[in-house]
C-alpha cells in the first residue's frame, strides 16, 4: 500500500511562492539591465533565476509542475503586455519566450532530482545550463544584427531633433541612437529606456511604421505621418505627431 506524499497536491503555498518568484524575476530583469546596460545580460540573468527557482519549486511541489513555468512568468508577461508602451511586446517577445523555456527546463531538472545520483545530477545540470546559455547568446547575437536601411528609405538617415530636444540618430547600416529620451512626448520616448540609448536597431514596416529598439529588451513603434521633405532651410519629417528637423 503506497503512502501519499504530504507534498502532493497543488497547495496555496506553491502558488504564492511561484508567483513571488516571478515578481522577483521581474526585479532581477530591471536591476541587471540598469546596472549592466546590456539587454542580453538582463535576459540571461532572469533566465538563470527562473531556471533555479523552477527547479527548486518543482522538487518541492511535484504535482504542481505543469503550472510552475507559466505562473512564474506571469508577472513578467503581464508587465509587458498591459503596462509597457506600444512596441514593447514585439521587442521583448524573444526574451519572454526564453524566460518561459528556461523555467520549464528548471522544472524538468527539478523533477529528475529524485531519480538521479547527486553527482550525475550536478553534471547534467551544469552541462544543460552551459549549453542553454550558449544557445541563448547565439540567438540574441543573431536577432540583434541590424539590417541596412533600404534604398527607398535612405532619406530617413541622419540626426533628427524635435523642438523639445528629443533626438533620433539613424545610420545607414540600420542602427540608431536616441538622445534626451526624457524630453520626448509620451508618443515618442521609450518609457522603460534610459535617457541615452545606443546600439538600437531600425526596422521599417511598410511605408507607415518605423520600429526602433533593442531586440529582446525595449523598443518603440512610431507612425510615419509624413516622409522627410525639404522645407525652406532643412529636411523635416513627422513621426507620431512630432515634427523633427534633420541637423545632419
Amino acid at each position: 500500500m503506497s503512502v501519499k506524499s504530504p507534498k502532493e497536491g497543488v497547495k496555496p503555498a506553491a502558488i504564492i511562492l511561484t508567483f513571488l518568484h516571478g515578481v522577483l524575476g521581474l526585479i532581477v530583469l530591471f536591476a541587471a539591465g540598469s546596472r549592466s546596460g546590456s539587454s542580453d545580460y538582463a535576459i540571461i540573468s532572469t533566465c538563470v533565476w527562473f531556471l533555479f527557482g523552477a527547479g527548486w519549486l518543482s522538487k518541492r511541489f511535484p504535482s504542481g509542475w505543469p503550472f510552475i513555468g507559466i505562473l512564474m512568468n506571469l508577472p513578467l508577461w503581464l508587465s509587458v503586455v498591459f503596462l509597457a508602451e506600444a512596441g514593447q511586446f514585439e521587442a521583448s517577445f524573444r526574451g519572454l519566450v526564453a524566460c518561459l523555456c528556461f523555467a520549464y527546463l528548471g522544472v524538468f531538472l527539478g523533477r529528475r532530482c529524485s531519480i538521479l545520483h547527486p553527482r550525475t545530477l550536478r553534471r547534467v545540470f551544469a552541462l544543460g545550463l552551459s549549453a542553454a546559455i550558449v544557445l541563448l547568446m547565439i540567438l540574441f547575437i543573431v536577432v540583434r544584427l541590424p539590417k541596412p536601411i533600404p534604398t527607398d528609405k535612405q532619406v530617413f538617415v541622419g540626426q533628427w531633433k524635435s523642438a523639445s530636444g528629443f533626438e533620433l540618430h539613424i545610420e545607414s547600416d540600420g542602427t540608431a541612437r536616441i538622445l534626451n529620451n526624457s524630453l520626448g512626448s509620451p508618443d515618442m520616448k521609450i518609457m522603460v529606456g534610459p535617457n541615452t540609448m545606443e546600439e538600437l536597431n531600425v526596422h521599417f514596416i511598410g511605408d507607415t511604421i518605423l520600429d526602433v529598439g533593442r531586440p529582446s529588451y525595449y523598443g518603440k513603434i512610431y507612425k510615419i505621418d509624413r516622409y522627410p521633405y525639404r522645407d525652406s532651410s532643412a529636411y523635416v519629417m513627422i513621426l507620431s505627431g512630432t515634427t523633427f528637423r534633420r541637423e545632419y
